[in-house]
């Protein structure tokens, strides 16, 4: 079940014209979604930080990444558009699952 709370649905394009990949996280729609918004005890975004965030958002954030990295696909894209950014849209939970995802990435210098 646990699983099922971290997984949000989310589509990536690329906007050549702006030179950006833009990954857009659908917000809050199913019971699996609702308990996820519900997961409000705030942890540390990052190990020793005090930057604390809700952890349903910061696990959806960290799998979202997860599977970016994971997609070769989307890893041969980035490889070969270095000069791209990544920008994160979306609304309600995906909203803040994308927030997340962008804060962690400014602590992640391999992006």
């Amino acid at each position: 079940m646990v699983a099922d709370l971290e997984r949000l649905h989310y589509y990536v394009v690329a906007d050549h014209k702006k030179r950006k990949m833009v990954v857009a996280i659908r917000g809050t729609m199913s019971f699996q979604d609702m308990a996820t918004d519900a997961r409000q005890n705030y942890v540390p975004i990052i190990e020793d930080s005090t930057l604390l965030v809700p952890e349903g958002f910061l696990m959806c954030a960290k799998r979202i990444l997860r599977e970016i990295k994971a997609n070769q696909k989307l890893q041969r894209f980035l490889e070969s558009h270095k000069d791209y950014g990544v920008v994160f849209t979306g609304h309600s939970l995906g909203a803040s699952a994308g927030t997340v995802a962008t804060i962690l990435l400014s602590f992640d210098k391999s992006w």
